[in-house]
């Protein structure tokens, strides 16, 4: 984001990157912006950037900044400028090409003029239920707005409650409604698919360019922390560890893949993760096995019997798609 010191009328500013670093920046470095490269973006905004060598300086500094993925915030080319209404064609993020429809109230009562480089938010709209561009901002109007830093910057983590070829959803843990989720956008998962049921996820939420709705991005694997202890009830369909720390878990037979998929006697030293179960919402043991013996690299496996499975060896990965209830 941009540092709150940066001065916006100067030849440079500093961006406070996600990391705690300051990196120097120059306006024409921010050429796809209003301005084209004439000043800087507005206070407060979240922004994506490349890291360069200065030719002159030798030192490091941004280089082709941009809207961040996850700030909300698009910019484009005004494409159709009517009274009544008009149309922005999007600069691409995804690879998509996009013309957002926009009013002349959302651009402070009049379209800006055919070719006028804009940036502005997306909603939707509560009368059409279709996205459309708001707060559309030009050089003009640009340094006078001060973007606040959005909350959902913050990353979140859930478990995979819905795995399906195309998209799924994710339960956050921290309540809120489940998040829509597309193949792809967890890149350390393989073959463009969703991961399967119950499994543990971090990610970041991103406005979609196209819905103009929240959905999940930089998905990963959460790293889960390994515990260890005895197991204290044994029995054929479900059992109880109990931790080193004195606290009983809830495990099922089908988390003792190194036991065959069956609880071990109790008194048996065992090591495992902690899940949060998709149909209950609670913790229990995955991956139990034999204490010391490192954990599994597989992810969990799905709970319904096949549904939402990703594609296993030998089998193409899922093109990207968005035929979704979304």
């Amino acid at each position: 984001m941009w540092n709150p010191n940066t001065c916006q009328g100067g030849g440079f500013g500093f961006i406070s990157g996600d990391d705690g670093e300051e990196m120097f920046v120059l306006p024409y470095s921010c050429a796809i912006f209003p301005t084209g490269g004439e000043a800087l973006p507005p206070l407060g905004m979240h922004v994506a950037y490349e890291v360069v060598m200065d030719h002159k300086t030798g030192r490091p500094r941004a280089d082709n900044v941009r809207p961040s993925p996850t700030s909300g915030i698009f910019t484009g080319t005004i494409e159709k400028s009517g009274v009544q209404y008009g149309f922005i064609q999007q600069d691409m993020q995804d690879g998509s090409d996009v013309r957002m429809f926009v009013l002349p109230l959302s651009c402070g009562g009049t379209i800006p003029p055919v070719a006028t480089r804009v940036m502005y938010e997306i909603v939707q709209d509560h009368k059409t239920g279709r996205p459309r561009a708001e707060n559309v901002l030009t050089a003009e109007t640009q340094s006078q707005f001060k973007w606040p830093v959005p909350e959902h910057l913050k990353q979140k983590s859930g478990s995979i409650i819905q795995a399906g070829r195309t998209y799924g959803f994710i339960q956050p843990d921290d309540g809120s409604e489940k998040m829509f989720v597309l193949p792809g956008s967890c890149r350390e998962c393989g073959d463009f698919a969703v991961p399967p049921l119950g499994t543990r996820v971090v990610y970041q939420v991103t406005i979609d360019q196209k819905t103009g709705k929240p959905r999940a991005d930089n998905v990963q694997l959460e790293v889960l922390e390994e515990r260890t202890g005895s197991i204290r009830d044994s029995g054929e369909k479900f059992g109880f560890i109990l931790q080193d720390d004195g606290e009983a878990m809830f495990v099922l037979p089908l988390s003792c893949v190194a036991f065959d998929k069956v609880i071990p006697p109790a008194g048996t030293r065992v090591s495992f993760n902690v899940i949060s179960d998709p149909k209950t919402g609670r913790q229990r043991a995955d991956d139990v096995r034999p204490e010391g013996q490192p954990a599994s690299e597989k992810v969990p496996m799905p709970m319904d019997g096949g549904k939402g499975t990703r594609p296993g060896p030998g089998r193409p990965g899922m093109m990207l798609g968005r035929s979704a209830p979304y």
